[in-house]
């Protein structure tokens, strides 16, 4: 106990297997960790091990929540989230991901892992106590473990299939015509050759050329209702700036009170790369930052990557649906959800699911996901989808110029960002990321 609360080692010589050659690890009065390496796979290694070292407890209940294993560790108070999640099939999508990786990216992937897991089994004497406290049991890091975690980091981004479910359950209520027609219209898309128009009170479809968006914004009684909390950020190039360089300015808008924060800060240098910011705990590199030629900040972008489809079952065969003209067996996985229990033997009891599901994705129909409705629904999501290649992540560190940045950001299909970017010699540029349909 005492030994866990003194933390991890930080100061001296560590040991860690794989090393090339040696890393030199410095922390400023924060705690934030500068490493120095000679190659990019140590840079990694270390990484692995630095991230363990602080996020070691985030980490372990990031996994068990991704992998649909948290009532293996806390209980009762897990099993709903389980449910879900194995119901969702996270972790079945990520480790068909995984298997389709390019060698660069599973090379990535695998030297941060190395480092994580150096420090699990040789450091086990200065793991956080709160591990232990919320039952978590650290065990070595997978690639799939890894994987697994960004596709939970894409489903927080992208549930978006909540808004469908909750138009089916108007339908259910009050018919389709009632429901489309007057509590939910559907959105057409407007002719392209027509102008925006700007919906208010005082600017009710005017053209936009007619429009003074900030009038009256200087006046004391001005109505604020249209400014919104949300992250941002925004590049000013280089004709605008009184530099003379481009600028780059980002704010994610995350809560600093959360801890810990979704966020770990590192500073990372090799040859080729000097790159300070921050990164996901369960990523290496960095997601936002800078490097000695760029500079990349985001915003959530929230893709509209989820489908509800409504199945029928074949007359007679409830062990089929009809997709078309043909006649398909449902596609049945069976999922055992192992539940911490003090009173049961072992100290543990198992609930079984059985999931079905069609080719666009599993059914998720009743109580788990809340819809009661009459209707056979799957849910298809673009994540389960995703073809082989690289996660684009991968890029960043090494990228010299806005164009750089911009392929790495057109090949990250997992994470939905708004990434905005600038160069040292003055290029700006922006580009949502995460594939959707």
């Amino acid at each position: 106990f005492v030994g866990s609360l003194r933390g991890p080692e930080v100061s001296g010589e560590l040991a860690l297997p794989g090393l090339t050659a040696p890393v030199r690890v410095l922390r400023d009065e924060h705690g934030i960790p500068y490493l120095f390496a000679g190659n990019t796979p140590d840079l990694l290694r270390a990484q692995g091990f630095v991230t363990g070292q602080n996020r070691l407890f985030q980490l372990e209940g990031f996994r068990a929540i991704a992998s649909g294993r948290l009532a293996e560790s806390i209980g009762e108070g897990g099993l709903a989230s389980d449910r879900q999640i194995r119901l969702l099939g996270l972790r079945r999508n990520a480790e068909r991901h995984a298997r389709l990786l390019s060698a660069e990216a599973r090379d990535f992937l695998q030297w941060y892992l190395q480092g994580l897991n150096a420090y699990i089994s040789g450091h086990a004497g200065d793991h956080p106590i709160e591990l232990k406290l919320a039952g978590f049991t650290p065990r070595a890091w997978t690639l799939d473990d890894m994987v697994t975690a960004l596709h939970l980091a894409n489903w927080s981004q992208t549930a978006n299939f909540k808004a469908e479910l909750a138009l089916q359950m108007l339908i259910d209520k009050f018919g389709a015509a009632k429901a489309l027609r007057e509590l939910a219209p559907v959105n057409v898309n407007p002719l392209r050759t027509l102008q925006p128009v700007i919906v208010g009170e005082a600017a009710l479809a005017q053209p936009l050329g007619e429009v003074q968006l900030l009038a009256g914004l200087d006046e004391p009684d001005a109505p604020l209702a249209p400014l919104m909390l949300g992250s941002n950020n925004w590049a000013i190039g280089k004709s605008r700036s009184a530099s003379g360089a481009a600028v780059l300015v980002n704010d994610p808008h995350l809560d600093a009170r959360m801890l810990p924060g979704i966020w770990h800060p590192i500073g990372l240098f090799a040859p080729g790369i000097q790159a300070v910011g921050a990164a996901y705990p369960f990523v290496p590199g960095i997601q936002v930052g800078r490097t000695a030629h760029v500079a990349f900040g985001v915003t959530n972008a929230y893709g509209d990557s989820q489908d509800l489809f409504i199945e029928t079952v074949a007359p007679g065969r409830p062990d089929h649906y009809l997709d078309g003209g043909q006649l398909r067996p449902f596609q049945v996985f069976e999922e055992i959800i192992r539940i911490k229990d003090k009173d049961a033997p072992g100290g543990f009891r198992e609930e079984k699911m059985s999931i079905r599901a069609t080719v666009r994705g599993p059914i998720i129909s009743g109580p788990i996901l809340g819809y009661d409705g009459e209707s056979l629904l799957s849910l298809r999501m673009a994540s389960a989808e995703l073809p082989g290649g690289g996660l684009g992540i991968e890029k960043l560190l090494t990228a010299r110029n806005v164009a750089e940045v911009d392929q790495a950001a057109q090949a990250i299909d997992l994470i939905y960002f708004n990434y905005v970017f600038a160069d040292k010699v003055g290029g700006i540029g922006h580009r949502a990321t995460g594939r959707v349909p």
